[in-house]
């Protein structure tokens, strides 16, 4: 929420500047601070989390990449989520190859993250950009914070497109959970004690992550191309029936489970995709980074809301509980998304009829009346 508004008055660089900063030292204080877990470790983490969330979101997908290709870019940024982590490990392993121990591991990503930064800020403070500035204020802001709300206001009210961005959000922020941590507590209540149920889970997560690929590479070429509501509805209706097997399983090796991480991962990813386009596309450039601020909040909260009921019903109901709630909340946005695609339309009907209203009333004030004399 604090990122937001200084985002859109203060710059991208700016607060790109103060994230990588922040992430920077949180490296580089773990090794000096680790004997003291609280206040010491808590002050690194905290500030690890804050640069974080102001990398996360800073839209500049959205300021430097031109409309027709922000859907492959959209897909980009989740193929890149993927390899991120593959990559780190990589450069664990050659950092403790070459004898460094826990203190140098850290110091040395504590200098290669802000020597990254550095080369990064450079291309955003040089680079192109499709983000036209309002040459009636810097970047385009309202001076006012009150008029800056009625413009966010107004975007969730307007436009449809945010409104559906954010509910994908929040199925983003809660699967990555559901996918994780919570299938391997699923699979441990499966199994005899002697098996290891991060191994296992590790086997659905491959089929997810392989199936991923392909879906993702085709929405991304696909996005930019067809209507957007013929792409959403196929890929959220298949992502929430795939939940009907759930109940059906039995074993953590049980058919089922296989069949459910393959049309998972063949469906929703393009929901996560679209989530990251829609917000590239439709935020208004000038309320960019409030609006991202406000979305990114409602989504957070919303999944900690919705994983912590989970493990209530976890404990309380039965084990699969946070998947078979998902599935509720697939269902519950399916809904949604038909019901603003409804209203889109009627919206979009009545300023075409506004338009065109417009159009004439502009015709008949504009075109000279010539009279008989005149065409002679």
């Amino acid at each position: 929420m604090i990122y937001g508004p200084l985002i859109d008055s203060k710059g991208r660089e700016f607060v790109f500047r103060i994230a990588i900063v922040l992430v920077s030292i949180s490296y580089f204080l773990v090794p000096i601070l680790n004997k003291s877990l609280f206040p010491g470790y808590f002050l690194a983490k905290s500030l690890y989390s804050s640069g974080i969330i102001g990398l996360q979101m800073l839209p500049l997908a959205a300021d430097y990449v031109d409309n027709r290709t922000k859907g492959i870019m959209a897909a980009m940024n989740f193929g890149i989520a993927f390899l991120g982590g593959g990559v780190g490990a990589l450069a664990l392993k050659v950092i403790t190859w070459s004898g460094a121990g826990p203190k140098g591991i850290y110091w040395t990503l504590s200098i290669m993250i802000l020597v990254l930064g550095m080369i990064i800020r450079t291309g955003i403070k040089k680079g192109n950009t499709y983000y036209k500035k309002d040459p009636s204020g810097s970047n385009g802001e309202t001076d006012e914070i009150k008029d800056k709300w009625n413009q966010v206001k107004k975007a969730f009210k307007e436009v449809p497109w945010v409104s559906i961005s954010v509910i994908f959000g929040i199925l983003g922020n809660s699967d990555f959970y559901l996918l994780t941590t919570g299938l391997v507590i699923w699979i441990k209540s499966l199994i005899p004690a002697n098996e290891d149920p991060i191994t296992i889970s590790a086997n659905y997560q491959v089929i997810f992550a392989v199936m991923s690929f392909i879906l993702t590479a085709w929405v991304g070429f696909k996005i930019d191309k067809v209507p957007h509501m013929k792409l959403i509805l196929p890929i959220l209706t298949i992502a929430t029936l795939g939940f009907i097997f759930i109940p059906f399983v039995d074993s953590a090796y049980s058919p089922f489970l296989y069949i459910f991480f393959v049309i998972e991962g063949a469906s929703l990813p393009g929901v996560l995709v679209y989530s990251a386009y829609l917000s590239y596309r439709y935020y208004p450039p000038e309320i960019r980074g409030t609006l991202s601020g406000i979305a990114n909040a409602i989504c957070f909260f919303g999944a900690i809301i919705i994983l912590s009921l989970g493990g209530v019903l976890h404990d309380s109901w039965r084990k699969d509980a946070s998947f078979l709630l998902y599935a509720v909340l697939m269902l519950i946005s399916l809904f949604l998304v038909l019901i603003i695609h409804k209203n889109m339309k009627i919206y979009q009907n009545k300023l075409s009829e506004v338009a065109m209203t417009k159009l004439r009333s502009f015709r008949a004030s504009s075109c000279p009346k010539i009279s008989i004399e005149d065409r002679e």
